[in-house]
């Protein structure tokens, strides 16, 4: 069956995120400053000039890295099987009654501009889904509707216009990845657990954007399967890549704000690398 290229970017507000947005990596023999900035995909592109530092890191850093990297040209060994649930096994048969009733209604409300239902999305694993709907809603929430001029990937843009190297920690493929190998049940019940938090979507993109403080919202996904998987994991893995990487230049890191926080953050886990980490001033 032909084999189906993706853009994929998973939405980085899915969990609670810190107050402050941008850090400076120093110390451990790093000869070099690096910078790690917390981000939301659809953040006001005039959010770059807002940060204090963030400008002057784009301009002199050595290489900038995001999740992806908009230049990635790997192609998804992915199929629409893959991506399809068998017919005992849809969103509608995953869930109970009451349960699918709520995420019906909160995914209808998020596609509703695009004439799409969720029933015409059965035959797809909810993690597509989630991540389908989900997306539009951010674009909607924002009033954005262009992936040419998502947040991160400009920062990283400028970072190229300025002549240095960009990179992404995850290729698309693997990106992909992320959202389609968990096993169904649990990616119905982590779709639902978004729709049961939908109301606070709103909040936590303006509290964003304003540069407040969220680390008190409530998650939309608060299940801990799903902050292993889609957190926890992904932030390890991070933080053993910076590791190589910062002692030979300086890096600027953007990746979503949900990623920095917590015990098992990614600011947590380079300090406990032996890293200083502070917040830019």
């Amino acid at each position: 069956m032909k084999k189906v290229s993706l853009f994929v970017v998973l939405a980085s507000l899915s969990l609670s995120m810190p107050a402050q947005l941008f850090w400076k990596v120093t110390g451990n023999g790093l000869e070099k400053d690096s910078y790690i900035l917390g981000t939301a995909h659809n953040a006001p592109i005039s959010m770059i000039d807002e940060i204090s530092g963030l400008n002057d890191a784009i301009q002199n850093c050595d290489i900038a890295i995001g999740e992806t990297n908009r230049n990635d040209t790997s192609d998804p060994d992915i199929s629409m099987t893959d991506m399809m649930v068998p017919v005992d096994s849809t969103l509608d048969k995953l869930l109970s009654p009451e349960d699918f009733s709520i995420v019906e209604e909160t995914v209808n409300k998020c596609l509703e501009s695009t004439g799409v239902t969720i029933n015409q999305l059965l035959m797809f694993k909810p993690g597509l889904i989630s991540l389908l709907a989900m997306d539009i809603n951010q674009s909607i929430l924002t009033g954005s509707n262009d992936n040419e001029v998502l947040f991160d990937l400009t920062i990283l843009d400028r970072a190229a216009a300025a002549g240095h190297p960009t990179m992404g920690f995850e290729t698309k493929a693997e990106h992909l990845q992320w959202i389609l190998d968990p096993p169904l049940k649990d990616q119905a019940t982590w779709l639902l657990s978004k729709c049961k938090n939908y109301d606070h979507q709103k909040l936590m993109n303006d509290t964003y954007f304003n540069q407040g403080d969220i680390e008190q919202l409530e998650s939309r996904t608060p299940d801990e399967g799903y902050r292993e998987i889609f957190v926890y994991q992904r932030n390890r893995n991070w933080a053993e890549k910076l590791d190589k990487l910062m002692p030979e230049q300086s890096c600027l890191v953007c990746v979503g704000a949900a990623h920095l926080s917590g015990e098992k953050g990614l600011l947590r886990l380079l300090r406990d690398r032996g890293y200083t980490v502070e917040p830019m001033q």
